[in-house]
């Protein structure tokens, strides 16, 4: 409130001040534009400051990611719900589908991720979009559908594939692909090798690719 207080009444400064000041209408017209390039600025200053901020909000929830779901999205909802960012739309969608997937929920998980679509996304939420879509289509056994994501992201997931928060997710994808394709005895082969890299983070997901590589 105190920022848009201050443009306006910089503007209104500015548009009393031109005219008794005797400035030319070339004179006037560079105050404006300087003005405006001014105020574009500091607006765009102000918002990463408050996007950080929330952002620091929301990291503070992980812990709860894992030990109460339910809480993390109650939080998540009262932090994010009813903002007008689309990028904070965004954020909350992917994040309380991530903890409905935690839950097992995948359907529910399903429904926030397609509520966002996925052509509009920029930075690391495309990826993680897909990915997570990707997964609740696997666990449901929509096999077709998960595959035709995989094949529509090649490039992207491979560009990830190393990320710190991202490659258990994608290298658990890449096992359901091959299950998904009958391929059981390669999966079962690159499974310790994604134990080891990934165990600790995905080990549910393993165990239950590892079961039904083995039915």
């Amino acid at each position: 409130r105190i920022y848009y207080t201050a443009v306006i009444l910089g503007s209104l400064a500015i548009g009393i001040a031109a005219p008794a000041l005797g400035l030319s209408s070339g004179a006037r017209a560079a105050v404006i534009i300087l003005w405006l390039a001014a105020v574009g600025i500091s607006a765009l200053i102000v918002n990463m400051r408050w996007l950080k901020g929330v952002n620091a909000e929301v990291t503070a929830l992980t812990p709860l990611f894992d030990s109460d779901p339910d809480l993390y999205i109650e939080r998540l909802t009262a932090l994010l719900g009813g903002r007008r960012s689309k990028s904070l739309r965004q954020l909350l969608a992917i994040n309380t589908a991530a903890a409905y997937c935690r839950k097992k929920d995948y359907a529910r998980a399903e429904e926030l991720l397609r509520s966002i679509g996925g052509r509009g996304l920029y930075g690391v939420y495309r990826p993680v979009h897909q990915a997570d879509l990707a997964l609740c289509l696997f666990y449901q056994g929509r096999y077709d559908d998960a595959l035709a994501i995989m094949d529509e992201n090649r490039g992207l997931f491979g560009a990830n594939a190393e990320n710190p928060q991202l490659g258990g997710l994608l290298a658990v994808l890449g096992l359901f692909e091959l299950a998904a394709k009958g391929e059981y005895p390669k999966a079962l082969e690159l499974l310790p090798e994604a134990r080891a890299k990934w165990g600790e983070r995905c080990r549910d997901d393993l165990d239950y690719i590892e079961r039904l590589c083995r039915k």
